[in-house]
């Protein structure tokens, strides 16, 4: 009974998890990369900081979600991934 209900859970489960991307990208300026910029899945509590070398990766809910870019000093940018 334990086994079936553990299939049960994982038959409706994994297409939540299906749909789940993971975004990475580089946050640069024109000297170079920027380390410490807050990425935020807008409308989520979902974000992170970029790397010293301005890299990231962000785990994103669906192909419709917006990033938010904040750094001190910089206008703060929104955008919606693409696919390259």
């Amino acid at each position: 009974m334990k086994l079936y209900y553990l299939f049960f859970i994982f038959l409706f489960a994994s297409p939540v998890w299906a749909q789940q991307q993971v975004i990475t990208g580089r946050v640069s300026d024109a000297s170079g990369g920027l380390p410490g910029v807050t990425i935020i899945v807008k409308g989520t509590s979902v974000g992170m900081l970029s790397s010293a070398d301005g890299t990231y990766s962000v785990a994103v809910p669906d192909d419709k979600a917006v990033l938010v870019f904040s750094l001190m000093g910089y206008t703060t940018q929104v955008t919606v991934p693409r696919k390259n």
